[in-house]
């Protein structure tokens, strides 16, 4: 037997091979599952977000972080100057005349 006689020997020996074919709902079960790993990372994160420990920490961080960053711009910026008095004057479009008389009438402390 030559190589011409080999290969055609095997090439003969694919033709009452048919083509492979998936079973039934194959396609339907793969999505399915593909679906639910997503479902499931998402739902995972809510649910652990949603948890009541979870959210009333994440509310107490924030809240303690608003406090700190007004504290210590309180504490920066000490008291208000003219200048910035005004300013938030002119941007509300008020007056200092109140709050003037009040920084100027008021006992020392």
């Amino acid at each position: 037997m030559d190589n011409h006689d080999k290969i055609n020997a095997i090439m003969t020996s694919l033709d009452g091979m048919e083509q492979a074919a998936p079973g039934p709902f194959f396609y339907t079960r793969v999505r399915a599952r593909m679906q639910q790993e997503n479902t499931t990372a998402l739902s995972g994160l809510v649910a652990f977000f949603s948890r009541p420990v979870v959210a009333v920490s994440v509310l107490a961080l924030i809240f303690l972080m608003n406090t700190a960053a007004f504290l210590y711009q309180k504490e920066k910026n000490g008291q208000p100057s003219e200048q910035a008095e005004q300013s938030l004057a002119d941007d509300y479009n008020t007056t200092l005349a109140t709050n003037s008389y009040y920084v100027e009438n008021s006992d020392p402390q």
